[in-house]
C-alpha cells in the first residue's frame, strides 16, 4: 500500500451474484474498486470458492444464513439475501472482519497505516412486510455502531446499506420513518 492510496468503493444490491456476474465483471474492470459491497448475493459459504475463482484479485467475507445455519443448503435449494464484501488482495493485512450475528450485516474494520481507521457495515435490511425485522435489524446496527463508538472513537464509520426505505419518509411507508429515526439518532 502507497502514501497515495485512493479507496473507491462499491455498494450494489446485486440481486443474485450468478445472474448479474458479468454486470459486475463489467464494473470491476471499468472502475477497479478497492472495496465492494453487495447485498443480495444469494450465495451459501461453500459458493466462495467459485467466487474467488471467478474474482482472484480480490478477497471475499460472506455472511449467509448458512453461516448460522450450516444445515440449511440440505434443507433449501437456493440462498437467499446475505452480504458479501469484496477487497483487493493487497488489503488483506489491513482489513478485519468484526463479527456479526446476522447474515443481514456485515462490519470490517480498514486500519491503513498513515490513514483514519474506519469501519465499514455493509447492510442488507429486510423488505417490505418485515416491520418487525426491519426494527430488530436497525437495533442490532445501532447496538454495533455505539460499542464500536466506544472502543474505537477515532475510527469513521461508514454505512453501506441497502435500506429498502428512503432517506425522504414516505407515508405509505413506516420503515422510511423507522430509517429516519435511526440516521437522526
Amino acid at each position: 500500500v502507497n502514501d497515495n492510496l485512493d479507496l473507491i468503493c462499491l455498494t450494489w444490491n446485486i440481486e443474485g451474484f450468478s445472474r448479474n456476474f458479468s454486470d459486475l465483471k463489467h464494473i470491476i474492470e471499468e472502475t477497479n474498486p478497492s472495496l465492494i459491497f453487495i447485498s443480495e448475493p444469494w450465495l451459501f459459504q461453500h459458493d466462495l470458492v467459485t467466487i474467488k475463482d471467478l474474482l482472484s484479485d480480490y478477497k471475499c467475507i460472506l455472511n449467509s444464513d448458512d453461516k448460522f445455519d450450516e444445515d440449511l443448503p440440505l434443507k433449501v435449494t437456493r440462498a437467499h439475501g446475505g452480504v458479501l464484501t469484496l477487497f483487493k488482495n493487497h488489503l488483506e493485512p489491513y482489513i478485519k472482519e468484526i463479527k456479526s450475528s446476522s447474515s443481514r450485516t456485515l462490519p470490517i474494520s480498514l486500519n491503513i497505516p498513515g490513514y483514519k481507521p474506519s469501519v465499514h457495515f455493509n447492510i442488507y435490511l429486510p423488505t417490505s412486510g418485515r416491520e418487525s425485522e426491519f426494527i430488530e435489524s436497525l437495533s442490532k446496527l445501532n447496538s454495533m455502531i455505539e460499542e464500536i463508538h466506544e472502543n474505537n472513537a477515532d475510527h469513521l464509520i461508514y454505512i453501506r446499506i441497502d435500506t429498502n426505505a428512503s432517506f425522504y419518509p414516505r407515508k405509505s411507508n413506516t420503515k422510511d420513518g423507522l430509517f429516519q429515526h435511526f440516521i437522526d439518532n
